[in-house]
């Protein structure tokens, strides 16, 4: 096995080392080196064509050399590791890093392999002293310095083209952002328009639903008068009607007073008849106490002859004077104690005579004659005061019914014209009720109109919907 040979530099020291890969250096890479001693990496690589603290031999390809500048690392074994950025077209814009094992640094100084340590100062190793490469001389230095102006002219040129392009770029990109501008306060005054014409639908519709609404809601109010209208006039015509059967109520009133006061005044008329029948009955006892007379003056006579016969029957004898002396005056008492005083002489004169027949045994037809005359005298004047008295009574009762039924008669007229003014004032309410109507028919048809044509305002947004 060789032994290794070392190359020492002094770690404070600026230097070049030379790597190989027979791959070449074209791959996109990354390069970290360090030492033994802790410190920071010191970097190298190539990206996009770009080489960082290194640069790849102008005559052999896999040769890279790597500029150490203020490296800063440390004392020890210089190692490295590298990392190749690869891309894969079935991945785009992906970068895959295949890294490499790390290891000592070997490297060609000055045309001879070492492996590279950095040493500290003092050391007595002569070739910690580290020298730059001959290439450094002044004339590889002009001939770089040649190469230099070349690709900086070339470089220079390379920028004229970019500048240029750019500049085309960037007048494109004036172009097309004052295109953008333009398009997008089109686009502005496009929505702007947009928001007003949203705008002013939704005022439309709104005010669209808001009249319908309306509409609906006075049409609706409008058949509630009508049928309120129309209920008032049925009210109305009921009431006229009950107006009507009160008026006819109030006819048949007044013509049952009317017939009340005719049946009034048949009871008066009969009263008056039945007097006139008393009349005639007082007029026949007149004449029936006449002929009592003519035979009481007979049975007088025949009794004055008796008194000799019996003195016991004076006494009774007496009391037809008394008789007779009422048929003198040719009256009929009125006073109720004298009839019944009459009466009880007319008992007494009777019975003196039916004593005065019973004594002699003997029948007198004069006596007889005498004796129904009394009586028939005594049912007349009894018939006469009882006619009188039924007389009073009915022509009483026919003037309080009289009197009744012309205040019924008054009352039923007076209900009657009350009825008629009902009746007069109902027909007007039925009438201004179905004036009401058709005046609530007439804003119910033209809110319906004014609903229709909203409705058809309403039909045609919706039939041309907005733009989003």
């Amino acid at each position: 096995m060789a032994a290794t040979n070392y190359k020492d530099i002094q770690y404070k020291s600026d230097f070049l080392i030379t790597l190989s890969c027979d791959a070449g250096w074209e791959t996109p890479f990354c390069i970290k080196f360090w030492t033994d001693l802790p410190g920071n990496g010191y970097f190298v690589g190539m990206t996009d064509g770009t080489y960082t603290r290194c640069k790849v031999s102008d005559t052999d390809p896999t040769k890279l050399t790597v500029l150490f500048d203020d490296h800063g690392l440390g004392c020890g074994n210089l190692m490295m590791q590298m990392a190749y950025h690869v891309t894969e077209a079935d991945f785009p814009g992906a970068i895959i890093d295949q890294v490499q094992n790390q290891q000592a640094v070997t490297a060609e100084i000055d045309g001879t392999t070492y492996q590279v340590r950095l040493a500290f100062e003092g050391e007595d190793d002569p070739e910690i002293q580290y020298e730059l490469p001959a290439y450094y001389n002044e004339a590889q230095r002009i001939a770089n310095e040649q190469q230099r102006i070349a690709n900086e002219a070339q470089r220079i040129a390379n920028e004229q083209t970019r500048i240029a392009a750019e500049q085309t770029r960037q007048q494109q990109e004036q172009q097309r952002i004052n295109q953008e501008q333009t398009r997008q306060q089109n686009e502005r005054q496009r929505i702007n328009q947009e928001a007003a014409r949203v705008a002013e639908y939704a005022e439309l519709k709104a005010n669209a639903v808001a009249a319908t609404t309306a509409a609906n809601d006075a049409a609706a109010l409008a058949n509630a008068k009508a049928q309120l209208a129309q209920d008032k006039a049925a009210l109305a015509q009921e009431a006229a009607t009950l107006a009507n059967q009160k008026a006819q109520l109030a006819t048949d009133a007044a013509q049952l007073a009317t017939d009340k006061a005719a049946l009034a005044n048949s009871a008066a008329q009969l009263a008056t008849d039945k007097a006139a029948l008393a009349q005639q009955k007082a007029e026949y006892a007149n004449s029936q106490g006449d002929y009592a007379k003519a035979q009481g003056d007979y049975a007088k006579d025949q009794i004055d002859g008796a008194k000799g016969d019996f003195p016991s029957l004076d006494a009774r004898f007496d009391h037809v004077d008394e008789i007779s002396m009422y048929f003198e005056d040719e009256q009929t008492p009125d006073d109720p104690d004298l009839i019944d005083e009459y009466e009880a002489c007319l008992q007494r004169a009777y019975q003196a005579i039916a004593d005065l027949l019973a004594v002699r045994g003997v029948t007198n037809e004069s006596a007889e004659a005498a004796r129904q005359a009394a009586a028939q005298t005594l049912l007349a004047i009894d018939q006469t005061m009882n006619a009188k008295r039924d007389a009073e009574q009915a022509a009483a009762l026919a003037n309080d019914k009289a009197r009744e039924a012309g205040e019924q008669a008054v009352n039923a007229q007076q209900k009657g014209d009350y009825a008629l003014a009902q009746g007069s004032m109902a027909g007007t309410n039925a009438q201004m009720a179905e004036t009401n109507g058709l005046y609530a028919k007439e804003q119910g048809d033209y809110a319906k109109e004014q609903g229709d044509r909203l409705e058809i305002a309403g039909v045609f947004f919706e039939e041309a919907p907005l733009t989003e």
